[in-house]
């Protein structure tokens, strides 16, 4: 095992082999890490503000409790990574991998009183394969095609997020926030989202394919174009929602609320709804019914 403690600020130690280095509670503060070998380091309680990480490989290291606000992990592999409780303020991490890391229990956001808003993490396109991010508050941060497939993310909260193009196929998403958050052309087939909410969320185009949207509040969602095919909405709240020309075949919409909801063109072929819950929608017209006849009402 290697100690090394302490480092002045901005200490260069880019492109160096560092393997199972112990940097347990050191003062790193704006160090120059990038490029480094960091495989299995230990950076416990380490403060590693403003440091420089990236496209370090820091596969299997651990940040438990550690510091990382303003710190650069762009282009870093942090695959196994144990970044629990972590301080990620503002770091940046887009097109990371983080592939099986544990992130649970960490601060990606930090609210701003002074100027009312969230500071924000940066994972663009990065890689959140199998991680484990429980609890963790993604709220407004720019997740564009990132990758959360098979991800633990149960009651994480993407408020506001943009999540447009994400991938969260096969993901647990159980009680997870949507709520205002861009989620076009985003992939969501076999999720786990129960008890999710997803009100006046963006869904355009989204695939929801087998997902499980069980007692799921999507109300006033647009879910235009979105492929729901035998995916489960039992118990879901669709009041108000948007499903014109939504695929919807074989989906389970039993005890589903679909008051005002518009399905206009939406296409039900073989979907287990009742007639009572279509008729409280706004719009059917043009929709394929359950028995494969087309509404022909106009209202």
């Amino acid at each position: 095992m290697r100690e090394f403690r302490p480092y002045p600020n901005g200490t260069n130690l880019s492109g160096k082999n560092l393997v199972g280095a112990h940097f347990q509670e050191a003062n790193l503060s704006g160090i120059d890490l990038s490029g480094a070998n960091l495989e299995g380091a230990n950076f416990i309680g380490a403060n590693l503000r403003n440091a420089n990480l990236r496209k370090a490989y820091l596969n299997g290291a651990v940040f438990i409790g550690a510091d990382l606000e303003d710190a650069d992990l762009c282009l870093a592999n942090l695959d196994n990574a144990k970044l629990i409780r972590a301080n990620l303020v503002n770091t940046a991490l887009a097109e990371a991998t983080l592939k099986a890391a544990n992130l649970t229990g960490t601060t990606l956001v930090r609210y701003c009183p002074k100027w009312n808003c969230y500071e924000m993490v940066n994972l663009l396109a990065a890689d959140l394969t199998d991680a484990t991010l429980t609890n963790v508050v993604f709220r407004t941060a720019d997740l564009v095609k990132t990758k959360f497939n098979s991800a633990k993310l149960s009651g994480v909260d993407f408020h506001g997020a943009n999540l447009f193009g994400a991938d969260f196929e096969n993901a647990n998403l159980a009680r997870a926030v949507f709520t205002d958050a861009n989620l076009k052309r985003a992939k969501l087939n076999g999720a786990n989202l129960q008890n999710a909410t997803l009100n006046r969320a963006r869904l355009e185009w989204a695939d929801l394919t087998d997902a499980d949207l069980t007692s799921a509040n999507l109300c006033f969602a647009n879910l235009y174009l979105a492929n729901l095919s035998n995916a489960n909405l039992s118990d879901a709240m669709l009041c108000r929602a948007s499903l014109r020309r939504a695929k919807l075949m074989g989906a389970r919409l039993v005890g589903a609320d679909l008051t005002e909801a518009n399905l206009y063109e939406a296409n039900l072929v073989g979907a287990q709804v009742t007639t009572h819950q279509l008729e409280s929608a706004k719009q059917l017209k043009g929709a394929r019914l359950p028995d494969g006849t087309r509404h022909p009402a106009t209202t």
